[in-house]
């Protein structure tokens, strides 16, 4: 086994979890693994697929950019404090259903 295989071959076998294998891999390819909390400020996109609530919170959103896309790509829809932008936005543009501006 080579050097970046072996780390993987243990963590498939149970030595981490999906979570680290997966971060481990976005790191080794070239890029920045981080919380939401940091990435947030810099982010133009962030796309959710963790299945866990409240994981794009008011206080995530203050700190985006304007025009930032959030987006959820997981089978559940709690990650995104929708309610909250809904009455929270200056203005609503619905550009097709279920993706508003």
């Amino acid at each position: 086994m080579g050097a970046f295989s072996r780390p993987v071959y243990a963590d498939l076998n149970g030595s981490d979890n999906i979570v680290d294998f997966v971060c481990k891999c976005i790191f080794f390819a070239g890029y920045e693994v981080t919380t939401v909390e940091k990435a947030a400020p810099r982010a133009n996109i962030i796309v959710t697929a963790t299945g866990c609530t409240s994981i794009l919170t008011p206080e995530i959103f203050q700190t985006l950019k304007d025009d930032a896309i959030v987006c959820n790509i997981g089978h559940f829809d709690c990650e995104i404090d929708v309610a909250w932008l809904n009455s929270n936005c200056v203005e609503k543009v619905q550009i097709k259903p279920q993706v508003c501006k």
